[in-house]
């Protein structure tokens, strides 16, 4: 009385397997996969350092995202840029490379290669753009990788001639990621404190008793400690504290704790008292507090991107290197800089030894600057004292 029963079955599960295996099924299967390869591919972007370049890789990263809204995304960044990757909104994962000692390079890169090729990407974007990125990204089997032609250019699948005339650092990205199909997203720069940060910043405020209610402006000495041919003299810092000070605007100094003897240098050499917070902030509690100056003064560093990020009328103090090139492409940024016959030279040190691109910066260049900045109502005047300009 069965047998009727399990020839059915059996025939039924015959037309199942010849309707799910056969030809056209096949076709129409390769062809399902290779539109979500197409539409949806999983990226991963290279962008090991540094972390003002990782701010300014934000509208590239945004736009990547606005492209593909429904891909895996992930990153892959150096050990320091970890916690800040980690709060960005278009991303769906972070790769750490931490290579600890120089001699590690390469176990760090293999570990980076492993956990690439675990995530089976269809394309790669190398915002980096070093021979050690372009390296990696070939050694992890990506079919699609894109980057700019410079350095082992030739590992890369999709090679995009370097740009000939100088460019913003975004404006750079854009030309790769346009290369790639992907349409550019406004240029803003991002940044993400959250509630506990700018509680951070408020309790920081109550602490050095500044008050909300005045205009309050930044200033940031310091900078890489390797280029210190990008930084302004301390006397000079100190001399606009003062300025400042006597036109009745309240003064913050930032600063990493590495940074300490210079800003004891500063602080040392003003008659005024500016607030100091020194080693005091996270990334992102020092943005929400730069999100509270009326304006922030910085040099070619990490702080002017943060700065530009929190949407504050920022000036920036160029020497060695080309604002043409590497300021933040928003009306926000007003550079002060001085034609010099040797600038931009990026080096390091000044092999003049005039550091003439800085010291011909003078204060009142800076103070009258931060004076057109400020609000009208900011009750901010411009005294009527002796110029320090020729301070040094």
């Amino acid at each position: 009385g069965d047998e009727p029963l399990r020839r059915r079955l059996v025939q039924a599960a015959r037309e199942r397997v010849e309707g799910r295996f056969r030809l056209e099924g096949m076709v129409d299967g390769y062809e399902a996969v290779y539109r979500d390869c197409v539409t949806n591919p999983r990226v991963v972007i290279w962008k090991l350092s540094a972390m003002g370049d990782f701010v300014l890789a934000t509208p590239s990263l945004r736009a990547i995202r606005r492209r593909f809204p429904t891909s895996h995304i992930s990153v892959v960044v150096g050990q320091a840029l970890g916690a800040l990757a980690a709060r960005c909104p278009y991303v769906n994962d972070v790769i750490l490379y931490d290579p600890k000692r120089r001699d590690w390079t390469r176990r760090a890169a293999r570990r980076v290669i492993r956990r690439v090729r675990q995530g089976a990407f269809d394309l790669s974007i190398d915002l980096q753009n070093s021979r050690l990125t372009h390296l990696m990204a070939w050694a992890s089997d990506i079919p699609t990788r894109v980057g700019y032609d410079r350095r082992w250019g030739r590992s890369l699948s999709q090679r995009v001639s370097l740009p000939r005339r100088a460019m913003d650092p975004v404006s750079h990205q854009f030309e790769l990621l346009r290369s790639a199909g992907i349409p550019p997203d406004g240029m803003a720069l991002e940044l993400w404190p959250t509630e506990q940060d700018e509680q951070a910043a408020h309790r920081l405020m109550a602490e050095l008793r500044l008050d909300s209610r005045k205009p309050l402006v930044g200033l940031h000495p310091g900078g890489s400690a390797r280029w210190r041919t990008k930084r302004w003299a301390p006397a000079r810092w100190a001399a606009l504290c003062d300025r400042l000070a006597d036109a009745g605007a309240q003064v913050v100094i930032t600063g990493s704790t590495s940074e300490q003897p210079l800003i004891d240098a500063v602080r040392q050499l003003t008659a005024s008292a500016p607030a100091l917070v020194v080693g005091r902030t996270s990334l992102m509690e020092l943005a929400a507090l730069i999100r509270r100056c009326a304006v922030f003064v910085t040099h070619d560093s990490a702080p002017l991107h943060v700065a530009v990020a929190m949407g504050r009328p920022t000036i920036a103090l160029f020497g060695p290197t080309d604002p043409a090139r590497h300021a933040p492409p928003s009306p926000l940024v007003h550079v002060v800089s001085k034609k010099v016959f040797c600038s931009p030279c990026y080096s390091p040190r000044c092999r003049t030894i005039t550091h003439a691109c800085m010291t011909r910066i003078t204060v009142d260049d800076v103070f009258d600057t931060v004076l057109e900045l400020l609000n009208p109502k900011s009750k901010i005047q411009n005294p009527k004292s002796p110029s320090c300009a020729s301070s040094t």
